[in-house]
């Protein structure tokens, strides 16, 4: 595929989508859904994928099927590192203001009493959440993984000394930093196939915490309330 001179997703988008289509000698009102990552990642390139899959959807009276980022990063490394039985992913995205958002992935292969013992203690690491790098460290070794646990994501490469240090047994898998549009697709396929669909209207990015300006408006009127 060629690149685009652009320099935003808003230019970017659109012409990829008609050029993949194209590449695959396909019209848009062939697809039979259009899936897109839901977040947690950056506000607003989560606010034009998904404004776009909205408008597609709406034009070609297409479902919508939603994926956790997080979850699609977990994917590859599930799908593309050798491992038997599959080992638990903890995948880590770059959140900025010293944080990360991260999600733990196990697969059910994985899975035995005492580590769903301890996962009960700490529920928050199976979905998507935000964390101080540290204090994800800490909370996943608890459960003990040890040399079992891989780690990816770009909150891996913005944050190694704290998460490699809490967590100094865990592969590092080295891919791509982000989520793989593929991936992103491949989950979407399970949840068309289980019937599972995004309400096409009131659906919004899963932005987990609150945007940098909004904090700040936040702490201002916390300070004029104190006053």
């Amino acid at each position: 595929m060629r690149r685009h001179s652009v320099s935003t997703h808003s230019e970017l988008l659109l012409p990829l989508i008609a050029e993949c289509l194209g590449e695959l000698g396909m019209q848009a009102g062939e697809l039979s859904a259009v899936a897109c990552g839901a977040g947690p990642g950056s506000f607003t390139g989560l606010r034009i994928g998904l404004s776009t899959a909205k408008g597609l959807c709406f034009a070609l009276g297409l479902p919508l099927l939603l994926v956790s980022s997080l979850e699609a990063l977990a994917h590859r490394a599930l799908s593309e590192v050798a491992q038997s039985p599959p080992r638990p992913v903890l995948a880590v995205l770059d959140a900025f203001r010293g944080q990360v958002f991260a999600r733990l992935s196990v697969p059910a292969e994985a899975r035995t009493a005492t580590l769903s013992e301890r996962l009960a203690s700490h529920p928050q690491l199976a979905g998507d959440a935000v964390w101080a790098p540290a204090a994800l460290a800490e909370a996943v070794a608890a459960l003990g993984l040890g040399e079992n646990l891989l780690v990816c994501g770009g909150g891996l490469d913005r944050y190694p000394r704290e998460l490699l240090a809490g967590l100094p047994e865990a592969v590092r898998w080295d891919d791509d930093p982000a989520p793989h549009p593929l991936d992103v697709a491949q989950l979407g396929a399970r949840e068309l196939r289980a019937g599972r669909q995004a309400p096409l209207q009131s659906s919004v990015p899963n932005y987990i915490c609150v945007s940098a300006p909004e904090e700040a408006l936040l702490r201002m009127a916390a300070g004029s309330g104190a006053g």
